[in-house]
């Protein structure tokens, strides 16, 4: 693929900006510096009250597409406004205080062109503090061509359990924009990305996830996800009740509040034989959905369910519980699955200390999570 080719396809990357003055320039900087070179760089800034603005004027580049807005939209519209101001024909998502790797356009769209049933992929991150060289950052970032980790059927098992979508590291074809009413939420402040994400898995599109680590995410203070536990709180149940009900149809409205009770440990279940009873039926409703429609990896999703229903029930005698679940697959299927007691006892020990945490300390003196 010839990089500097009138041919190759346009990359909209979207950079919505709101008073980024302190990180703003190593941003656009990674992004200018890609080695693919057909860009165009989506700015809009929610009138910002420092020198965001000045900053990136400062940049001569013709690629840059400056827009100020006249009254402040929110991250959400102002999104939003980004994206319908977008022409490319692939998506590149960048926030105002992460770094891109030079080869992350490149890497990315090359998956893509490589994949024409292929709607969009995100890759993994570098997480990192305000006080770390560049130098470092950019050691730890890919450069190596794209290894796909996951795909849309392994992604969806991760996705009952833990979220593996990135947002600031997403790529996609734009064509699938027009599928969506809203792809931002308004109402919501922290978690509208991840609701974005649910909208996708709704319509069942090919999505990856690559192992290679193309963004590093910037960790401080100012970070949208960390200024309000109780918004954080709120969203994500709101985020995890539409996400479960996208990938599970048949859910209850108890199986839905049930299953984020035992995923975000804040309201453990009580471990009696009512709670077993709906563990194992919920499970097994699983196992059986995914038979019929083929939404889930099989053979992931079984491991999956199976050492959660570990988990759940202690690490002691749990064999004889689990043959409840063999009504499509025999214990001896899912045997080579409960091996691994010591990784399970750390996870387990993990998720206990987390849960009192809860429980005495109360939410709010948690330490805080990663956007």
């Amino acid at each position: 693929m010839s990089k500097d080719s009138v041919t190759s396809p346009l990359i909209s990357v979207i950079l919505p900006t709101y008073n980024g003055e302190k990180y703003i320039a190593e941003t656009l900087e990674s992004v200018l510096n890609q080695t693919y070179k057909n860009l165009e760089v989506i700015i809009v800034d929610d009138c910002s009250t420092d020198t965001t603005i000045k900053i990136i004027k400062s940049y001569t580049d013709k690629r840059i597409k400056l827009y100020l807005n006249e009254k402040n939209l929110g991250i959400a519209n102002n999104t939003n406004k980004a994206l319908s101001l977008a022409t490319g024909e692939f998506i590149m998502m960048q926030d105002h205080d992460d770094i891109s790797s030079p080869y992350r356009a490149e890497g990315m769209l090359k998956v893509l062109l490589e994949n024409k049933d292929l709607t969009g992929l995100n890759s993994k991150m570098f997480y990192f503090d305000t006080g770390i060289s560049k130098e470092m950052i950019y050691k730890n970032l890919s450069i190596s061509e794209p290894v796909v980790a996951l795909n849309e059927k392994e992604l969806a098992v991760e996705n009952l359990f833990d979220i593996s979508f990135l947002h600031p590291t997403i790529m996609y074809r734009s064509s699938v924009l027009k599928l969506l009413d809203t792809p931002y939420t308004p109402e919501l402040k922290v978690t509208a990305d991840s609701l974005l994400f649910v909208q996708f898995m709704a319509l069942r599109i090919k999505w990856y996830v690559l192992e290679n680590k193309y963004v590093a995410y910037r960790i401080h203070e100012t970070n949208t996800s960390k200024n309000d536990l109780n918004v954080n709180y709120r969203e994500d149940t709101i985020m995890l009740q539409s996400l479960l009900k996208a990938m599970l149809p048949f859910a209850t409205e108890e199986d839905i509040n049930n299953h984020i009770a035992v995923r975000k440990r804040n309201d453990v279940l009580s471990y009696t034989g009512k709670t077993n009873e709906w563990i194992i039926h919920y499970y097994n409703m699983i196992i059986k959905y995914n038979l019929e429609s083929n939404v889930f990896d099989h053979e992931i999703l079984l491991k999956k369910l199976a050492v959660k229903f570990k988990i759940f029930l202690s690490l002691s005698n749990v064999l004889t519980p689990l043959k409840a679940l063999k009504y499509y697959h025999s214990i001896e299927e899912l045997k080579p699955y409960l091996e691994s007691d010591a990784v399970l006892l750390k996870d387990w020990f993990k998720r206990f200390s987390r849960a009192m945490k809860w429980y005495f300390l109360g939410n709010k003196k948690l330490p805080k999570d990663k956007k």
